[in-house]
């Protein structure tokens, strides 16, 4: 025993004389990174508390623990534009990090009712990253990720969270009746749910006789999650009204104790379309203008009901109370003041309140071509290349036209845009011009009625998180909504939707207040609380192990010291002996 306790002291003086190390990883700081699912599916409330909630205490706990090893913290909300709640926040900075992010539940809090924008939140968290490849990030979310992407998600949801809600509801004419389509779902649970259909201002009766209800149930299982149903003519007569074709509203509803409550409704609008009332005026209604106009109205027919007066008489002539004129050699002694005017082959002289004089009529080579003026959106349809003319008559405009075609160099289409009307002016007759065979022209015309004569909302649904395009023939919108009042001048305009409900869009024509309405909808995917989504956005680490010498020397010292005790222990042994 003795020798080999020499031995090991030789050994450790040589190891010792050696300066022995050894390669070890060197870690920068501790840093943490928490993105904060703050999309619709975290609104779900179950036992008084929230996901969003929840998943907000897990990133304070975080940012907490981080900071007692003083560590770097930063943390990521990731709701429609994802953003930095607090960025790199040092250990002494714990309770500011700590305010912040108790701030996102105060109140009704920072979760929105849209989807969350991981792309941005990871590219957000790649930034850090890129500093500190060591750092940790953490997804505090209620959805099952099959690919995480390199970031570890920890799933905030609870067992007995569930779901029901409407999905979508369409409004379709079948057989000239509606029938109401709706999507319903159910999720986290088997649930026997009754759906109902209520349907307001129905064939333009009101109170009691204008309001159909309609109801059905429906079993939800894990395997059926989702149901089509269906509340067409038979189940209107059975509720013992008449088939609709026109309401006002339909109100589609589940009433059920889930744990998400904001898309247990559906509203559908449109069901009522406006009437635009176009007024044709000639002494020889032309074959042409009238399949035009019959045409533009079954193009429109999905927004406006169209009513159409043919006048063969000046006296006869209306210049107010009409939308859309138009005049075609016949002329109005007084123009009107109140919509879209038209007007093709005019009189020598003038007409009051055009601001525009005819005089002679020039007749020119039935191969004369047109000249393209100033371009404008009424025009850019059609090549005035391909438009002959025999004869037009000369004008000569105020202040105010946009000369848009010309025949060398004398202008034969104008229009002058005013806030409450438009006159555009074509010098010539569809009669003595190739424009009648110009394949482009209705859809110009269809283009004009679009432009001067605009749908106020296109769609009567949209999904939260929207812009929503709107427009007016009013000089002015007034749109009111969950938490949004505001006013609408400059047009075509568009408005954000940031909260699910109903809207309505108010505007004067003529004297007349007209209202539309939309719905915005909570969007199925966030409907959808029990999930599972392939993958999250690839967080790209690019990380470069960095290693630094450690110094062994203490080691083999401490053991030289041991060694050494040991073998004066067993020598004093030997001496005793």
């Amino acid at each position: 025993m003795l020798f080999i306790c020499q031995l090991l002291i030789l050994t450790a003086c040589a190891l010792l004389l050696a300066w022995p190390v050894i390669q070890e990883e060197r870690r920068d700081t501790v840093e943490n990174i928490a993105i904060i699912d703050a999309s619709a599916s975290m609104r779900v409330s179950n036992n008084d508390t929230s996901r969003f909630e929840r998943a907000v205490e897990k990133a304070i706990d975080l940012a907490r623990t981080t900071a007692e090893g003083g560590g770097l913290f930063s943390a990521i909300l990731a709701d429609g534009d994802a953003h930095y709640i607090v960025q790199r926040a040092a250990a002494e900075n714990v309770s500011d990090t700590v305010a912040a992010l108790s701030e996102l539940v105060e109140g009704d809090g920072k979760c929105t009712f849209g989807s969350a924008d991981f792309d941005g939140a990871v590219e957000l968290a790649e930034a850090v990253v890129v500093q500190n490849p060591d750092t940790d990030v953490t997804l505090f979310t209620a959805t099952t990720y099959i690919d995480k992407g390199g970031i570890e998600v920890v799933n905030v949801a609870e067992k007995d969270e569930w779901n029901a809600a409407i999905l979508s509801a369409v409004a379709e004419v079948k057989d000239n009746y509606y029938s109401f389509d709706v999507r319903v779902g159910c999720y986290g649970r088997s649930e026997r749910l009754t759906v109902h259909c209520d349907v307001m201002g129905v064939n333009n009766e009101t109170g009691e006789y204008g309001t159909i209800h309609m109801s059905r149930t429906e079993m939800f299982d894990n395997v059926d999650r989702e149901f089509d149903i269906s509340f067409g003519i038979e189940e209107q007569l059975d509720a013992g009204r008449a088939a609709v074709y026109s309401f006002s509203s339909v109100h589609v509803y589940i009433e059920a104790d889930d744990t998400f409550r904001d898309d247990n409704s559906f509203y559908i609008y449109g069901g009522n379309k406006p009437v635009i009332k176009i007024q044709y005026v000639s002494n020889d209604p032309c074959i042409f203008f009238q399949n035009t106009l019959y045409v533009l109205r079954g193009f429109v027919t999905d927004d406006w009901e169209v009513e159409l007066t043919t006048v063969t008489e000046r006296d006869k002539i209306a210049t107010e109370g009409y939308d859309f004129y138009l005049f075609e050699t016949l002329m109005p002694r007084v123009m009107p003041i109140d919509g879209l005017v038209m007007i093709f082959n005019p009189g020598e002289g003038t007409i009051e309140g055009l601001g525009a004089e005819f005089s002679r009529v020039h007749n020119v080579n039935r191969d004369s071509t047109l000249a393209m003026g100033t371009p404008h959106p009424i025009t850019e349809k059609l090549d005035a290349t391909e438009i002959t003319v025999s004869a037009y008559r000369e004008i000569r405009l105020a202040e105010g036209f946009i000369e848009l075609m010309y025949y060398e160099g004398a202008p034969v289409v104008a229009v002058r845009e005013e806030k409450d009307f438009t006159y555009i002016v074509y010098s010539f007759s569809i009669h003595e011009s190739s424009l009648a065979a110009v394949l482009e022209f209705p859809l110009s015309f269809y283009t004009v009625f679009n432009r001067y004569i605009p749908v106020t909302v296109p769609s009567r649904s949209y999904v939260v998180g929207s812009t929503v395009p709107v427009n007016a023939r009013g000089n002015s919108l007034a749109v009111s909504g969950p938490e949004l009042e505001k006013t609408v001048e400059e047009f075509p305009s568009t408005i954000d939707v940031g909260l699910p409900g109903s809207y309505t869009l108010t505007q004067a024509v003529r004297d007349e207040i007209l209202q539309d309405n939309f719905y915005v909808y909570v969007s199925p995917f966030e409907s959808n609380i029990t999930k599972e989504v392939d993958a999250l956005p690839l967080l790209e680490r690019n990380k470069k192990t960095e290693y630094a010498d450690r110094d062994l020397l203490v080691w083999f010292a401490a053991a030289l010291l041991a060694l050494l005790f040991v073998e004066w222990f067993l020598q004093s042994r030997e001496y005793m002996r």
